[in-house]
């Protein structure tokens, strides 16, 4: 679950250029079931060769807030309009660098770290007559800022549990180079138009086309998170 305030400030600088800024305050709250089939055999007592914890505890925010997460981000923006016909927009939102997920710090990559990632826009609108607006995005998110879900889940198998010869912890569910869900970025385009049929009615109508994020080989580690 996740949550967002922006607070937001715009100004039009001239006929032509208008500017905004939001910070964005946000919140997210994890819980998982079913992780404990992921448990290893107790670990080492040694910190220095010890793997991460086996056995990810779940917890809800009515009983304690470690498994709530906040942050803050920045969106800036621009538009510019040199004809009353035509206006070109851009957009871009600052990765959300979350705090950790202690209570999961043995299942998400880099120690229970979840953050969000950034996204730019760029986007035209074009009114061929004075009623009608056809409306192009594109829009790329970038899911490789956040390793627990871009890391591949063949990060695993470099985990000593495969790999006992040359297999490192930071490998293993829970570690800096840990399996993830694997998504790859995402590049998205948008198309919308709008039709003002009178001074009460404005019909609006819009599709978006992307390629699936998850590649086939990366199914696995999705199936506890069926996005």
């Amino acid at each position: 679950m996740q949550g967002f305030l922006n607070l937001s400030y715009a100004r039009k600088l001239s006929d032509q250029f208008s500017v905004g800024a939001s910070a964005i305050f946000a919140m997210q709250r994890f819980e998982a079931r079913g992780v404990s089939t992921f448990a290893r055999t107790p670990r080492p007592t040694s910190k220095a060769t010890s793997p991460p914890a086996s056995r990810p505890r779940r917890r809800t925010c009515l009983r304690t807030a470690t498994t709530c997460r906040t942050a803050t981000a920045a969106t800036l923006g621009l538009i510019w309009k040199p004809i009353d016909a035509f206006s070109l927009a851009a957009a871009y939102t600052s990765k959300m660098t979350m705090s950790d997920f202690s209570d999961y710090s043995d299942l998400f990559a880099g120690g229970g770290g979840f953050d969000m990632p950034s996204t730019w826009t760029i986007g035209v609108a074009f009114k061929p007559v004075e009623a009608v607006t056809l409306m192009f995005d594109v829009q790329d998110i970038s899911y490789s800022d956040v390793d627990a879900v871009s890391n591949p889940i063949q990060n695993l198998f470099n985990c000593p549990i495969f790999n006992q010869a040359s297999g490192s912890f930071e490998n293993c569910l829970g570690g800096n180079r840990g399996p993830g869900f694997g998504w790859d970025d995402m590049t998205v385009y948008k198309f919308g138009a709008s039709w003002k049929y009178d001074d009460e009615w404005t019909l609006r109508a819009g599709f978006s086309i992307t390629d699936q994020p998850i590649p086939n080989d990366q199914m696995s580690f999705n199936i506890l998170a069926p996005a």
